[in-house]
Order: structure tokens, then sequence, then C-alpha cells
């Protein structure tokens, strides 16, 4: 009899544990869509903000370049998802940037588009150089820690 019992409540925590864990998944794959938005609406405020500091936007600017850049950054992750690692990445994410490209000149004018990029790009470089210049100087504290501890 004690063996029929704890039969029955090892089966019954083994359908619980796979009920939870099923029930896990279902809540994570239901939140997804709202952490993805959650970081589309962050990267497009990050880019409307940019741009505001730039030069000024009406309030219709701010709103299309929000809009446009969270639907940028969601057929982003569609190419991610649909094409990583085939051949045909490259060619679906440079129709993606194609694509925002035109949107934020039709916004902001061909000349504000390539001012925008022009400091994205200095930005890039700048953040490099600090990137090597941290990674010159770990290296020689390594290299000061070998040569004084033998």
């Amino acid at each position: 009899m004690k063996k029929i019992c704890l039969m029955i409540a090892i089966c019954l925590l083994v359908c619980t544990s796979i009920s939870f864990s099923q029930q896990k998944q279902a809540i994570i794959e239901q939140r997804r869509p709202l952490m993805e938005q959650k970081a589309d609406s962050a990267i497009a405020n990050r880019t409307v903000k940019r741009m505001k500091e730039l030069f000024s936007l009406t309030a219709s600017q701010e709103l299309e370049l929000y809009n446009t850049g969270v639907t940028i950054n969601n057929n982003r992750r569609q190419v991610f998802k649909s094409y990583w690692k085939s051949e045909a990445f490259r060619d679906q994410m440079a129709k993606v940037d194609s694509a925002a490209d035109a949107s934020y000149k039709a916004i902001v004018g061909v000349e504000n588009y390539k001012l925008y990029k022009e400091v994205l790009s200095a930005d890039v470089i700048r953040r490099q150089a600090i990137m090597q210049q941290r990674a010159g100087t770990q290296q020689k504290d390594t290299t000061t820690i070998k040569t004084t501890n033998p």
C-alpha cells in the first residue's frame, strides 16, 4: 500500500513538474513580444533623442521618427530570426538598412540625415579609440605584473 501511494505521489509530482514547465514556457512566450517592443521602443527613442540634439524637430517629425524606428528595429529582428547564418542574411539586412535610410531622409531631409550619419560615425570611431586605449592600458598593467612578480 505504501509503495502504491509513493508511486502515485511520484506520478503526480512528475505530471505537475511537466505542467509547471509548460506553464513557465507559455508565460515566457507571452512576454517575449512585450520585451521586444520595449527594446524596439528604447532604440527608437535613442534615435529620436540624438536627432533632436542635432537639429530641431517638429512634434510630428519626432512621432514619425519614433514609429519608423520601431518598425525598422522590428524588421531587423525578423531578418535575424529568418536569415541568421544563411547566405541571404547580409542582403536582407542591407534591404532593411536601405529602407531605414530612405525613411529617415524623407522625415528629416537629406542634409540633416547626412549630418546625423556623420555624427554617428564619429561616435563609433571615438568609442573604438577609447576601447583600444583601455585594452592597451590593461595590457601594460598585465605586463608590469608579469615582470615584477616572477
